[in-house]
């Protein structure tokens, strides 16, 4: 592992250190996740997993962009703001469709380690599951078949798991 990889991971698990995912576990298998699932698409780019394991720093816990740009440079700083949900989900989208692919993939290996069990989506509402749902069909999957169809096969294998398992509905 490169220094500037082995450096994400050990902020991100500092920062990170103490949250717990809605479903109990500990948040830094999120980001961990994520790595792996980049790595299992044949992606070892510095860069790409650097921002990976940061993805949800600025979002989430207390490291603001001066801090992480003086640790990271400017240009993956960059990257995990454009991460961050600070912007409503359309202007989200627009944000991470017109971005770099670095952006674009980790955003979409997010979106699959978000998805990729069944009962994964069951801390959502009914409502936060549909729209889930239809982010995945409308923007995700069809943005994952443009630079990487395998996630995007894997993000429409997921759904389809989760719609013959609950039929769209929170599973109580």
């Amino acid at each position: 592992m490169s220094y500037m990889i082995q450096k994400a991971k050990d902020l991100a698990t500092i920062l990170h250190e103490g949250q717990k995912r809605k479903e109990g576990t500990h948040y830094i298998t999120h980001p961990a996740g994520v790595v792996d699932i980049l790595k299992q698409e044949g992606i070892n780019n510095e860069k790409i997993l650097s921002v990976a394991w940061l993805h949800d720093t600025l979002e989430d816990t207390i490291i603001s962009y001066k801090k992480l740009t003086n640790e990271f440079g400017k240009n993956v700083s960059d990257k995990v703001y454009l991460l961050s949900r600070n912007v409503d989900r359309d202007k989200y989208k627009t944000r991470i469709e017109n971005s770099s692919y670095t952006v674009q993939i980790v955003k979409l290996a997010d979106t699959l380690h978000n998805v990729h069990d069944p009962y994964s989506l069951n801390y959502l509402s009914e409502k936060g599951i549909q729209r889930k749902i239809y982010d995945c069909r409308e923007f995700y999957i069809p943005l994952a078949k443009k630079i990487c169809p395998s996630i995007g096969n894997k993000l429409e294998e997921s759904i389809d798991n989760y719609l013959k398992i609950f039929g769209g509905k929170k599973n109580e």
